[in-house]
Formats: structure tokens, C-alpha cells, sequence
């Protein structure tokens, strides 16, 4: 949310997806006093803040509703080609990447072309170019030139975009509500086959079955919509389009760049198995509505329908369980043909001997065993013993083994301890047999299964580490492109604001004690960002209400409020005569942080931002409570970085850290202080484009800067680059100067009344300053001294009038045929 107003020559206000404007303005805010005090930051701490405020506006782009035409090449991505080149070349990857390694400019011709040449961009490109110091590599600094220079971006055509709006989630905001759709009309469609099939619907009794008919013809059409949609689109999709993966292996790759025919497209589209999964779950439904045939074959296919369920697996949120199972299958293949050979060695001798013990007479020899009965004809087994008054006699019934086939049944389902109870053994061998067989169960095939369960914990621990992994492979991706851009294009920090919320634990009256400690974790309340917007030549006045945000690298807790501060730019007005019309001639768009920029390095135009940034810092809302007392509240103050200016030693933007008051024991404070910054982004503190690619960087942002003494060709390049500064300022004064002589010039040889067609004058340049610093007051004597050393054109005269001339004055000659730019 913000307020304010600027000034029309501003030109028109970026939109900012999180505010909005409105014309009022509250007084209280212009009444903000001064107040608070300025805060050191150690190098260490800076590093770290240009990194954590850039890496927002490095990471992957935001997602919108629709999925634009143009999408630009992320620079992580850019990043990603360049490790992956130097690791295939010279077996470089990870932490390893330092700012001296190099890939070949063969490496990097190759690389651009096939990266062009799947962009469609088939302009031509020269690595040559690119090597700036002729070395033969191409470092990071000059492989980011690319990415600055090209216009990398992935066109994608009407329908490319709407099969990716069908079938990537995660495209838009768009792809994302219809992939929710279809999985809750596959719920809804699933849950009215299976209450159809109850008996009150089938005897058609039950009001509450006449929707379901209804409910599962509106998912049939969602889903014929849905799947014709991308088989119409399919044929249009390159193979690189939506899929990173693809497109670096193709970039970094040696196998030939194909396209694809559109037949061979929509034919991979058809065979893929998840497409083969939902045209079976539409096409018996949709055959049902044309046929309208019942019974037979037919209710097979009905059943086909179920398989939609399996759609749900697309979802990004079960795609990992999916793939921890498929995973621990494939590393378990080993233990699975143990199992298979015990289960099956198992069942098969347990099996003949149950039926040996409780159905065929091989043991009758030993009055063990059944017996046949000619009765039944079957195979009996004693069941029980009666006391007839002389001895116990057996009672037969019909044997639960028949034959070895039975037997095994009951072996199968005793080995996997379902126990079914169908079948039992009854005698005493029988029940032996089936003790040795739950043993059996439970020390071999436990073996095989122990180790399964084993295989899939490693698995789900080797994918969390590989998701750390690749957060860390991204963490540090992100800081060496942060740094990259806070050091190749420092004026996007120019913009960037972080305020920081902390909790004082011990309030004082006197803060600027502890101004200068960095606070603990513990105290830490939250943060916002802001993009300041500001410009050379345009001031503004904005009021923000933003919602603080947590920070896991400071302190993992959750955190609530907004705060309400006011800026107010106010440019210098040397900063916008100095932009001339050299700036506006030639003008870029910044893709990285979407600032007007010029397109060459011009001294007068290099005057980025000059003027007096105002930030009030007014009230806060909702804060969270760190105060562990009873009935107390917090003690919050705000820590506000910004940086104005760029520190010429280090070649990096300097950051300064105002902090304000402290408001004790209050979740809704009132501060009402402000600060005044000092800006000045100068053509001193800007290089030349090639300059900066060539500077080095001062120390990796993962390596620790290299210890002792600094070689002798450091010394050099540091003071070459130091000469270049000063002869590029002494140039811009020089220009200046030799303006205001002009001026001078002019004035004083308008008041002297010399007409222009009049001969060649020699007037003496230092009485020429006396006069105009006296404010011509002596024209007079200024005119006798002009008269006096009108001379001829020859260069007699001309030494004549030079040797004439008083001790520390020097003849000038004023010809009216010379221009005055060439007499400057």
C-alpha cells in the first residue's frame, strides 16, 4: 500500500504489484523530526546484505496469471550453462568454481550457437569479442556479457502457450487453478462410479443417485476438453520449451539439435504413458454415450474409468513419493529375487507337507497322514477322538488338502501372515508343520523385507540431501550472481531499501551506546524490502504500509505487523543538467532490474542519481511480542539500509545503516523520526563498460580473500585503473573550465564594443579575468590594453605582441574567422 504524488516530468509511475496509489497525504508525516544515529557495518556484514537483497531480484521470475510471449532466460539459468561447460572441460563443479577458471572460447562459440539456434534467434555470434583480455578463455565476467548484451529470450507461439497452460502446473497462475480442477473432477467422478455401484442405484430407489448420472457426465466433458486441448496444441511444442532440464543438456551437449517433425510430436504425445492412462479413463465413457451398450465386455471398460485416479500422480506434491517409490524398487531389485526365491522355495515345501500330513496317504505306513474314502471320494484326515467305552476312536472328515495345489494355498497365505482361517491343519503333524511354517515367515522372509525397508530409508534420506543439495547449489548461485551484479551494475542497488525490526532488550535513554553491535538473533522482529522509486530528474514523495516478512538466516520464527514509512527525493539540479542530451540519446532497459539505463558510457551522462533521499520512518501495527516479562511488550526500533553512494577503493556499492529510536513496550509504535541520505552516483563512480568486465573480482563471495601481499601486476592494474579515473574526471573538469572561458570571453568582448568584422585582436587573457572578476569595472584600461597589442596577421606581430606583453600576462589572439570552439 502506498501514497503520494510526483512531479510530471517524472514521466509515468512503475507499477508496483503490492501498492497502490492515491492522492492523499497525511500531515503528520511532514512534521517527522530528525532523529536517530548512523551504524557501522563491517565488510563481512556488507557482503552479506547485498547478497540477501539482490538474491529476491535474481531468483526465478514471478509467476502471473497468463504465460507471456517473451519469456527472458533466468539468470540462474545462465549461470547453470556456464558451471556445467567448465565442469565438462576441465572437471570443475560446485564450490570449486572460482572467478580464474576459464572454459575455451571453442567451448563458448559452440555453447551460444546451439543456444541461439533453440531460441530461434539465429543471429550471427563471434567469441572472439568476448575475450577481452585475448587470452584464449572466457571467464564469468565476460561469459555475463552475453546475458547483458543479447536479448535471451524463449518466444513462444499462441499455442505453445496454451499446451503449457494445460499441462505444466507451475506455468501461471492460470495453469495452476486448472490443474486443481481436473484433480478435484477426478475425485468427484471416481466417488460417483463407485456410489453407482451400490444396490439402491442400481434398483434406481434412491432420489440421491439421479445426480450422480449428471455429476459424471460434466466431468466427462471436462475432461474431453482438457485432453483434446493439449493433443491439438502438442504438435506445436518444441522439445525445449518448458523444460530447463532439456535445454541446458541440449546448450552443453554435442548430439544434433532436431526439432521434430509435428507427426513424430503428437505421436510421443499419444504413446506416453500418463497420456495412454487419460485416454482410458475418457474413452469408455465417451464410447458408453455413442454405443449406449450395456452388459458384457463392456462393463470391463466401464471399469477402465477408475484408472483416472491415477492422474493424480501428475501432481507435483505426490510426483516425489512416486519417485522414492520407483527408486527404492529399482535398488532393491536384488532383495526382491531373494524374496521371490524364499516365498516360492517356502510355499512349495511347506505346501507338500501339509498335504502329506493332512491329506495323502504317503504316510500311512507310519499311521500318519490321510486316507481316501470312497464315499466322499476324497482324501480324509482325523478331525477328532470319541471314547467308545473301550478306546478312543478317530472321527474322519473331509481333508482341507486335497492336493499339493490346495496345500500351497494355505502355505501362501500362512508364509505372508494374512491367515485367511478357510483352511487349518487339525492333526498333530499338521499342526507342527504349520509352526515350522510361521517360523519360517518370520526369520527368512523378514531378511529380504528388513533390507527393502532399509533401501527405502536411504533412498527418502539421499532425496532430502539431494534437496539440500540443490538448495545450496542455489544459494550459491545466487551469491555469486548477486555479487556479479552489485559489482557490473552497481546502480541497481541504487533502489534497493531493506528496513530491519529489532526487539531492544535493554532499553536506554541514551542508544547510541550500542549503536554499533550488531543485535542477536533473538531480537530480530522482521524485515521489508522496497524498491525505491526514485530518478535523475523527477522528485517524489511516497507513504508504504508493508507487511513484515521472516528470515531464516537470522532467526527461524514467524513474525506478523506492517510498518508505515514516508520517502521524499529530492534530485539535484546538477545531476539533472549533467545528463544532457547524450543520456537520452541512447537509452536500455535493464532486464535484471528493469531501470532505464544508458546504452554507452558517456561522462556526462554517468551521472546516475545525485540528490537528498528523506525517509520517515512513522508508525508500526501488529507487532510481534519478544518481551519474556509479564504484561510486558516489546521495545522495537528500525535499522534502515540503503546505498547512496558506491565506495571507489573496492569498486562496490557502500551500504549506510540509520537506525531510529527506540518506543518501549509497544506493538503498535509511533516513532515519527527521519533521516536524510545523500546521493551520488557520479561518473566517477561508474566505469566503462569494458572496464568493469576486465576488473576483477576482490574476493570469491565462497572462497576466503587470498592472504599475504598483493603480486606486482595487481599493483599495476590498480593503478592503471586509478589513472583512468582521474584522466576521465580531469577530462569532464577541463570541459567545464574550458566552457566557462568561453563565457567569459564572450561578455567581455561584447562590453568592450568590438565589432565582429573588425581585424584580429591580441587581448591579454589575464587582464580578460581581472576584468570579469572586478565585474568590468576597469573597461577603460582593459580597452588601452587591447588597443595597444592590436597587431598585423604575421607571425612578426604575433611575437612582437607576446614579447610586449607584462610579466605574467600572455597575448591571446581573437580572430573573428575562428570559431569559438575551435579557439576553446
Amino acid at each position: 500500500e502506498t501514497r503520494g504524488s510526483s512531479s510530471p516530468a517524472g514521466g509515468a509511475e512503475r507499477a508496483r504489484p503490492q501498492m497502490s496509489s492515491s492522492a492523499s497525504r497525511s500531515p503528520q508525516h511532514d512534521t517527522a523530526q530528525e532523529g536517530g544515529f548512523l551504524v557501522s557495518c563491517p565488510p563481512r556484514v556488507q557482503h552479506h546484505t547485498r547478497v540477501r537483497m539482490l538474491s529476491s531480484k535474481v531468483r526465478a521470475k514471478r509467476k502471473t496469471w497468463l504465460i507471456a510471449a517473451e519469456q527472458p532466460v533466468e539468470l540462474l539459468f545462465f549461470r547453470a550453462i556456464f558451471s556445467e561447460l567448465l565442469r565438462r572441460e576441465i572437471g570443475i563443479s560446485g564450490e570449486a568454481v572460482g572467478d580464474d577458471h576459464k572454459i575455451s572460447l571453442e567451448a563458448f562459440q559452440i555453447a551460444m550457437e546451439r543456444l541461439f539456434f533453440a531460441l530461434n534467434n539465429y543471429d550471427g555470434f563471434d567469441a572472439r569479442s568476448y575475450d577481452s583480455n585475448e587470452d584464449g578463455g572466457v571467464s564469468w565476467p565476460e561469459f555475463f556479457r552475453v546475458y547483458r548484451e543479447k536479448e535471451l529470450t524463449i518466444r513462444l507461439s499462441l499455442l505453445e502457450r496454451i499446451y503449457l497452460t494445460f499441462e505444466h502446473p507451475d506455468a501461471s497462475y492460470l495453469s495452476q487453478v486448472i490443474s486443481n480442477l481436473i484433480l478435484l473432477t477426478i475425485i468427484a467422478s471416481s466417488l460417483s462410479f463407485i456410489l453407482g455401484t451400490m444396490p439402491d442405484c442400481k434398483m434406481k430407489t434412491a432420489e440421491w443417485c439421479d445426480p450422480l448420472k449428471g455429476v459424471e457426465l460434466f466431468c466427462l466433458v471436462l475432461f474431453i476438453i482438457e485432453y483434446a486441448m493439449r493433443l491439438c496444441t502438442c504438435w506445436a511444442v518444441r522439445p525445449v520449451v518448458g523444460d530447463q532440464a532439456k535445454l541446458l543438456e541440449l546448450v552443453v551437449g554435442f548430439e544434433a539439435i532436431s526439432q521434430g517433425h509435428p507427426l513424430m510430436r503428437m505421436f510421443t504425445f499419444v504413446t506416453a504413458p500418463s497420456n495412454l492412462v487419460d485416454a482410458a479413463a475418457i474413452l469408455p465413457g465417451l464410447a458408453s454415450r455413442v454405443t449406449q451398450a450395456e452388459g458384457g465386455a463392456f462393463v470391463i471398460l466401464r471399469l477402465i474409468r477408475l484408472t483416472r485416479i491415477l492422474r493424480a500422480f501428475k501432481s507435483p506434491a505426490l510426483a516425489e513419493a512416486v519417485r522414492v517409490i520407483s527408486m527404492t524398487m529399482q535398488q532393491s531389485t536384488q532383495a526382491l529375487y531373494i524374496l521371490a526365491f524364499n516365498l516360492m522355495l517356502g510355499v512349495v515345501i511347506f505346501g507338500s507337507l501339509m498335504y502329506m500330513a493332512e491329506g495323502g496317504p504317503e504316510l500311512n505306513a507310519f499311521d500318519l497322514g490321510g486316507r481316501w474314502s470312497e464315499s466322499l471320494q476324497a482324501f480324509e484326515r482325523p478331525a477328532d477322538w470319541n471314547w467308545d467305552g473301550k478306546q478312543w476312536v478317530a472321527v474322519w472328515e473331509r481333508s482341507d488338502f486335497q492336493s499339493i495345489p490346495e496345500a500351497c494355498w494355505w502355505a501362501m497365505v500362512t508364509v505372508t501372515t494374512v491367515g485367511y482361517g478357510d483352511k487349518f491343519p487339525t492333526t498333530m503333524l499338521g499342526k507342527i508343520v504349520g509352526v515350522w511354517t510361521m517360523l519360517f515367515s518370520l526369520v527368512i522372509l523378514a531378511l529380504p523385507v528388513g533390507v527393502i525397508g532399509g533401501t527405502f530409508s536411504d533412498v527418502w534420506r539421499a532425496c532430502d540431501m539431494e534437496k539440500k543439495a540443490q538448495e545450496q547449489a542455489l544459494q550459491l548461485d545466487l551469491k555469486v550472481v548477486a555479487h556479479e551484479l552489485s559489482r557490473l551494475e552497481p546502480i541497481v542497488m541504487s533502489k534497493l531499501m531493506l528496513v530491519e525490526v529489532w526487539h531492544d532488550e535493554a532499553p536506554t535513554h541514551d542508544n547510541a551506546v550500542r549503536g554499533g553491535e550488531r543485535p542477536p538473533p533473538s531480537a530480530f522482529m522482521g524485515e521489508a524490502k522496497l524498491q525505491l522509486d526514485i530518478g535523475p530528474d523527477a522528485p517524489c514523495s511516497r507513504v508504504c504500509t508493508v507487511a513484515l516478512s521472516p528470515n531464516s538466516e537470522i532467526a527461524k520464527r514467524g513474525v506478523s505487523g506492517k510498518i508505515t514509512l514516508q520517502y521524499d527525493w529530492t534530485p539535484d539540479a546538477r545531476s539533472k543538467d549533467s545528463l544532457g542530451e547524450a543520456a537520452c540519446s541512447s537509452r536500455r532497459v535493464s532486464r535484471i532490474s528493469g531501470d532505464v539505463m544508458p546504452m554507452e558510457p558517456i561522462a556526462t551522462a554517468h551521472t546516475k542519481l545525485r540528490g537528498k533521499l528523506r525517509v520517515t520512518v512513522v508508525s508500526g501495527d501488529g507487532l510481534i511480542n519478544l518481551n519474556t516479562h509479564r504484561r510486558g511488550c516489546s521495545s522495537p526500533y528500525c535499522m534502515v539500509l540503503c546505498y547512496p553512494k558506491r565506495n571507489e577503493e573496492v569498486g562496490l556499492p557502500e551500504p549506510c545503516i540509520w537506525r531510529t529510536p527506540t518506543v518501549k513496550e509497544s506493538l503498535s509504535p509511533s516513532w515519527g523520526v527521519s533521516h536524510t541520505f545523500d546521493f551520488w552516483w557520479s561518473a566517477k563512480g561508474e566505469l566503462s563498460r569494458k572496464q568493469n568486465w576486465e576488473q576483477p573480482l576482490p574476493y570469491s563471495p565462497v572462497h576466503s580473500p587470498r592472504g599475504g601481499p598483493a603480486s606486482p601486476a595487481d599493483d599495476v592494474l590498480a593503478l592503471a585503473r586509478d589513472l583512468g579515473e582521474q584522466l576521465q574526471q580531469h577530462r569532464a573538469d577541463a570541459r567545464a573550465v574550458r566552457s566557462e572561458v568561453h563565457r567569459l570571453m564572450r561578455d567581455v568582448t561584447e562590453h568592450l564594443g568590438v565589432a565582429p568584422a573588425a581585424a584580429p585582436q591580441a587581448l591579454d587573457a589575464g587582464r580578460l579575468f581581472d576584468v570579469a572578476r572586478l565585474g568590468l569595472h576597469e573597461t577603460g584600461q582593459a580597452s588601452s590594453s587591447a588597443s595597444s597589442t592590436v597587431a598585423g596577421n604575421t607571425p612578426a606581430n604575433v611575437g612582437l605582441a607576446g614579447s610586449a606583453a607584462p610579466r605574467g600576462h600572455t597575448h591571446v589572439l581573437l580572430p573573428h574567422c575562428v570559431p569559438p570552439k575551435t579557439l576553446c
